[in-house]
């Protein structure tokens, strides 16, 4: 028996997010993320005087939490508030956001995609320094109706 081979993707390089708003392509480079969970409640079932127990009925998915690098004239923190006001006024959700990995070659190793999502919370642009660099970044956080993910390579 051969034994399977793993790609470690905790090595990846670079991850961005790409949707479509407005009918325009966005694709924005992250900082950080926190991909959701997901939490099936539980039922207690008493069969012959022992507790038994099963997963219950609900589905609870945390949102998804993630960190924008955004440019020095602001475009990218714009438009997010322009996406979270659509919402908030004609209830538009992006259809597909997706979220990509990519390899040190630059190359797409899994994608994440979120349906019907929209935008909960930006905050205030702040600037964080790691090194020499000082980064321009916005936390959003989103609710989405289902996701799943796949590997790309």
């Amino acid at each position: 028996m051969a034994l399977k081979t793993y790609h470690n993707f905790a090595n990846s390089i670079s991850y961005y997010a790409q949707f479509t708003f407005a009918n325009d392509e966005l694709k924005y480079y992250l900082q950080e993320t926190d991909l959701p969970s997901i939490t099936y409640g539980i039922t207690a079932n008493i069969k012959n005087g022992e507790t038994i127990y099963t997963l219950g009925d609900s589905k609870d998915k945390s949102p998804l939490s993630l960190t924008f690098v955004i440019d020095e004239n602001f475009d990218v923190y714009v438009t997010l508030l322009d996406i979270q006001e659509a919402y908030r006024t004609k209830f538009e959700t992006i259809d597909n956001f997706e979220i990509y990995l990519q390899n040190n070659k630059n190359i797409n190793i899994l994608k994440f995609t979120f349906q019907d999502i929209f935008f909960t919370s930006i905050t205030a642009p702040r600037l964080t320094t790691t090194g020499d660099e000082t980064t321009i970044v916005v936390d959003v956080e989103m609710y989405y109706k289902n996701f799943n993910f796949k590997k790309v390579i």
